[in-house]
Parts: C-alpha cells; structure tokens; sequence
C-alpha cells in the first residue's frame, strides 16, 4: 500500500485546532495509523487499548513531563493514558492499536 500524505486532505476533529489524515484503518482490526496536525495550545487525549506510537514529524509538544520535539519517538503501552499539549504548530505521526496488552 503506498499513501502520498500530501494528496491527502486534512479532516476536522471533535477538537478545534486539530485536524487528522487517517492513513491506515481496516474493518475488524484496532489498528490505526494517522497524521494529526495541532495548533498552538491544543491538547489531544490517548488512552487505547492496544497502546500508542507516536512519532514528532514537525514542532513540539508536551506529554506528562517529556518534552517531545521534531524527531522525537515515544511508545505507549496499552492502557495508559497520555495527554499531548501542543507549544507550538506540530505535526504527529500516530500508529495505535497494533501492541500486545500486558
């Protein structure tokens, strides 16, 4: 499967100020891959089972009491809540629901 992002257009969110390209998403499987874009000040919630990767594409962001910036990796296992605050525009790469629980 091969996905050029920039083709793709980006999509509101229940959130004001961020906005999502959903990349990869398959009926019957949890997981999902995305490109999440933040404004300034903005905060996205995770907390899935299945746990989270997210990768800092572009700009910073604030997760508990890691600072996360432009090249930055954090994985999350399952189950465990994290709150991303964006300090400046960013860009996320986000691949969720593909961990084993426990």
């Amino acid at each position: 499967m091969l996905i050029k992002t920039e083709a793709v257009d980006w999509q509101p969110t229940d959130t004001d100020g961020i906005s999502e390209k959903l990349l990869y998403s398959e009926s019957g499987h949890a997981e999902t891959v995305r490109q999440i874009r933040m404004e300034t000040g903005t905060a996205l919630s995770l907390d899935r089972a299945g746990g989270t990767e997210i990768f800092v594409m572009e700009g910073a962001t604030r997760g508990g009491d890691k600072a996360l910036t432009e090249g930055a990796w954090l994985r999350y296992p399952s189950g465990s809540p994290l709150v991303l605050e964006a300090t400046m525009p960013t860009t996320l790469y986000i691949k969720a629901g593909h961990l084993a629980d426990g």
